[in-house]
């Protein structure tokens, strides 16, 4: 083979390369906007997706499986930890977690909605992320809504955790 031919050969896998990344991260964008009727569930720029839980959950020292409101929060917690996995480890990340402003009141909203943060925060380490790129969680309560509080829907949608760049503002 002659060396044009090895430079187009290189070309092509990297051309390759590129279309299955992108389209990967197509899919991922694509299956969050469906989950919430074609709204972006979570302001961060990456494509974690996060979960929601069901009201008041997790209690002290349920597991975060039990305490999902469906089926398909476990889906996303995989697709999660793989984008994880396939992110450089030089990228530090924070755990934070929310409710809605109907569960709970006040101060007892920061606290649930930090054992929904450290409950994902613990999955995530269970299952291979290295502590050293999680910063503590975090919960702010039912501060940051994404949804209405006056109807269930969007209060279903407040009561998340998910993974963000360590840098967010915790103010």
């Amino acid at each position: 083979m002659n060396l044009l031919g090895l430079n187009e050969l290189k070309v092509f896998f990297l051309v390759c390369a590129f279309f299955m990344a992108s389209s990967c991260a197509s899919f991922l964008s694509v299956e969050k906007s469906e989950k919430y009727g074609g709204e972006i569930g979570f302001s961060d720029p990456g494509d974690f997706k996060g979960v929601n839980f069901k009201p008041g959950e997790p209690s002290i020292n349920e597991s975060l499986l039990s305490a999902l409101s469906e089926l398909s929060d476990q889906k996303a917690l995989e697709d999660d930890l793989l984008l994880l996995k396939m992110m450089p480890d030089n990228i530090n990340l924070r755990v934070l977690g929310f409710t809605d402003s109907v569960e709970c009141r006040e101060y007892d909203c920061v606290d649930l909605s930090l054992r929904r943060a450290r409950a994902l925060h613990e999955w995530l380490l269970n299952n291979g992320v290295s502590k050293f790129r999680l910063s503590e969680p975090y919960g702010f309560g039912s501060a940051r809504p994404v949804g209405d509080n006056k109807t269930e829907e969007g209060r279903a949608r407040n009561r998340r955790a998910y993974i963000s760049y360590e840098d967010v503002s915790l103010k």
